[in-house]
């Protein structure tokens, strides 16, 4: 996998259809080749502890990459990692412009 350009998603789980439905929207506004890499970070229940080592899972499914991180202490820094370990083409981040703050402090 490492040796392919993929396209990196971060995803909350692996769930058949929501993974479809991120393929579909990434190819919508994006114009992207090669193999897409889910990426599933779960974190330590201490996150206090910061030299936990990653244990990372790889699977395939229907020509697409599920990589299953966990241990991590963080899921940013996880993301980081894989993306110098994968070197992909495009990591696609499901941002929201949802403002979190409450209107009235």
């Amino acid at each position: 996998m490492a040796s392919q350009k993929i396209n990196m998603v971060p995803v909350r789980g692996f769930d058949p259809a929501m993974l479809a439905t991120r393929v579909e929207k990434v190819k919508k506004y994006y114009n992207v080749h090669g193999p897409f890499a889910f990426v599933h970070v779960s974190l330590l229940d201490n996150r206090s502890e910061f030299l936990s080592p990653i244990d990372i899972e790889v699977t395939e499914q229907d020509g697409h990459y599920m990589v299953d991180a966990s241990q991590a202490v963080a899921i940013a820094n996880a993301v980081a990692f894989l993306s110098e370990i994968l070197h992909p083409s495009g990591i696609f981040m499901g941002l929201s412009g949802q403002n979190r703050w409450p209107a009235q402090l």
